[in-house]
């Protein structure tokens, strides 16, 4: 027997939406008042610590971008020596070495771009640990005081809950007194293993 497409696409919904409360009853257990949850991002902006994580990205960000381009300009340096001491008429063989050195500089800056780029995420990721580490006895505090046993960062398998359970505003108000901090920027540098062109 034919199932008609729209017919389908009901089933699924309803599979879907079974699925999605499932996960909800899952997250949030048989008792929603055990569990509270926080909106970390809402935090975040509510507070004004975005705007010192910003800035300490921005830094590292032009730190690194300084690093590559720096990186950049003595590969072309040396590319460029190489072309020069191969005279003006190089042999096929000659040709040959400058292709070859070409390829192997711009990898060389492929992975140095790479690496640039994953110390910049190493940067955001330490903001993240070091703000959830804060937020936790705060969010601690109020849990004890509604007899809650978890408190959930809000994301994005939750669908609907009951707003008796979002605790963002109590949390917002307490880091409003107690202000979160960020440890200074660490150091951004490259390291040796980036590949970064040696100085003679």
């Amino acid at each position: 027997m034919k199932m008609s497409f729209g017919r389908i696409a009901l089933l699924w919904f309803v599979v879907l939406s079974v699925s999605s409360c499932e996960q909800v009853e899952s997250a949030l257990g048989t008792d929603s008042a055990d569990v509270l949850v926080v909106d970390m991002t809402a935090v975040i902006r509510a507070t004004g610590i975005d705007v010192i994580m910003k800035q300490q990205l921005d830094e590292a960000d032009n730190i690194l971008s300084s690093q590559v381009k720096q990186a950049a300009s003595d590969l072309n340096q040396q590319l460029s020596e190489a072309k020069t001491a191969a005279g003006e008429k190089p042999s096929d063989e000659k040709q040959q070495e400058l292709l070859m050195l070409g390829q192997q500089a711009n990898q060389q800056l492929a992975g140095v771009q790479r690496l640039a780029q994953e110390k910049l995420q190493g940067v955001r990721r330490s903001q993240l640990v070091q703000i959830r580490e804060q937020l936790k006895p705060i969010c601690e505090r109020i849990a004890v005081e509604r007899g809650a046993k978890v408190v959930r960062i809000l994301d994005e398998p939750i669908l609907w809950m009951d707003a008796s359970v979002d605790i963002t505003s109590e949390v917002i108000t307490k880091v409003r007194a107690e202000p979160l901090t960020l440890d200074p920027l660490p150091p951004t540098t490259l390291p040796d293993e980036a590949g970064l062109p040696k100085h003679q």
